[in-house]
């Protein structure tokens, strides 16, 4: 129900964007069936994802109607700071760059309309949306998880650091998240050509310099994506320049723009560089830098909703290019045909995610069925006596995945509903997956030999008893105690 109403509220965004209710509605519909957002949809946790696409729906759209219009009132833009704060809240690490677009709107809308009223206006608006984060920020700055702007630094420098370590593969990853939200993975790049010219002859009249402006980006994204992935066989390299193809496409899109002032085509470079910007930040915002994130993933719903845009508006832009041509009109009818393989082939990738993410962990039966058998394990808990579980999930490579999702996944989470936690937290075990680490935390207290294991989700560090520590082992999906052996190898 939440992926049907966020579809709904996409719909004024897109309309206050593009100004064509055709456009809006295309562009809903290839949102709709996006494999891209359907993302959030993995898991209960991550469906909350929804409720912040809704509100920041709303509240972009308000707020671009307010800009447009040059609107300023106090309680109209109190109302979308409500709808930007609930954003904010539902999911902070997708939605943070929100507050970077809100200055760079202001400030590309003052070049555009420069007046010593409108600057009054400008900060008017900047000033009441973002103050009351500000204000957070600066009474709570350590309690505060909004966006990952407490840790956005460390990630920046530890991507420095990455790079300064010759993993510049990793600048490749938000060009690869941008290409699967528009393209399929398998599509060749000396395909696009064709597409490109057929684009360049209907919808710009400098048609050399709109394909000089494509190719030339792509080709530099070839180059760099060639030099950056040399030594590192996992970058998606056809991925990789299919999003600089993309951003090529964005560029020309904006120059024709600039030409015609034409509010449609604003979807066509708007889109995709606004969905590259969200990208961008997500994924240096969450510190998983060796992510290679797109298709059908939560990082990528968010910016989905402006390549829907993108891909609707075109749409809709070649409709009408072809309509207002005599020669061609009975022609008119074929770009509503390009909904059929993205719908096709959207559905094809969504099945085909589904079905991989139920063998590798993610159906509720294969949860219950491994959890069932750590039951055992979470019997006559006490909180002065705190429980450490080593599990061993590598010694079955071929499993790996299957138990981190089923098993490792959210496990301070998850034991809270067992009978004998019932919702006490401090009650659930805490879990390691490292040996070396585990071995590297033995210590003795007061004549006391145990394990000092510092717990990196609670900042915390932690003296466990040999009597409170257990280990197993997951093999062919089945739970195996291995704590003496273990015990035996760390001499406790």
């Amino acid at each position: 129900m939440s992926k049907i109403i966020a579809t709904i509220t996409a719909y004024p965004l897109f309309f206050v964007i593009s100004g064509s209710s055709l456009a809006a509605f295309l562009a809903s519909i290839v949102f709709a069936f996006s494999p891209s957002a359907a993302g959030s949809l993995e898991s209960v946790i991550h469906g909350i994802s929804y409720g912040a696409i809704i509100t920041f729906n709303i509240f972009l759209s308000l707020y671009i109607y307010f800009v447009k219009n040059r609107v300023s009132k106090f309680s109209l833009l109190l109302v979308c700071l409500v709808f930007l704060l609930l954003a904010l809240a539902f999911s902070p690490i997708k939605l943070y760059p929100t507050v970077m677009l809100i200055l760079i709107f202001e400030l590309v809308w003052l070049v555009r309309n420069r007046s010593k009223s409108n600057l009054i206006i400008a900060i008017k608006r900047a000033f009441i949306l973002l103050s009351p984060l500000l204000i957070f920020f600066v009474f709570k700055p350590a309690e505060n998880e909004i966006g990952a702007f407490n840790k956005l630094w460390i990630h920046i420098v530890s991507l420095v650091e990455s790079l300064s370590m010759g993993r510049l593969d990793h600048l490749l990853i938000p060009f690869v998240a941008l290409s699967t939200t528009v393209l399929p993975a398998t599509i060749p790049m000396t395909i696009l050509i064709i597409p490109t010219a057929i684009l360049a002859g209907i919808l710009s009249k400098r048609i050399l310099k709109f394909c000089l402006v494509v190719f030339l980006t792509t080709a530099i994204g070839g180059i760099l994506t060639y030099l950056f992935s040399i030594g590192h066989s996992g970058i998606a390299i056809n991925q990789a320049i299919a999003g600089f193809f993309i951003l090529g496409l964005a560029f020309a899109f904006l120059i024709e723009w600039l030409n015609n002032k034409n509010q449609l085509y604003l979807g066509l470079f708007f889109g995709p560089l606004v969905a590259f910007f969200y990208i961008v930040n997500i994924w240096s915002g969450s510190g998983e830098l060796d992510l290679f994130f797109g298709g059908v993933h939560r990082y990528v719903t968010v910016p989905s909703i402006f390549t829907s845009l993108f891909l609707g508006t075109l749409i809709a832009v070649l409709y009408k290019s072809i309509l207002q041509k005599s020669k061609l009109k009975l022609l008119s009818f074929l770009p509503f045909l390009l909904l059929i393989p993205v719908i096709f082939l959207s559905i094809k990738e969504i099945n085909k995610w589904y079905d991989y993410s139920f063998a590798i962990g993610f159906g509720e039966e294969d949860k219950i069925y491994m959890r069932s058998q750590l039951k055992p394990y979470f019997q006559n808990l006490n909180p002065d006596n705190p429980r450490l579980i080593y599990i061993d999930i590598y010694t079955d490579q071929e499993n790996t995945q299957y138990y981190g999702n089923t098993v490792v996944a959210g496990f301070n989470v998850w034991p809270i509903w067992l009978p004998n936690v019932n919702f006490k937290g401090e009650l659930v075990p805490y879990l390691t997956t490292d040996f070396n680490l585990l071995k590297s935390s033995l210590t003795q207290v007061d004549d006391q030999k145990g394990i000092a294991y510092y717990q990196t989700l609670y900042k915390r560090s932690v003296f466990y008893k040999p009597e409170n520590f257990y280990a197993v082992l997951l093999k062919s999906k089945k739970v195996i105690d291995i704590t003496d052996q273990v015990k035996t190898q760390l001499g406790l």
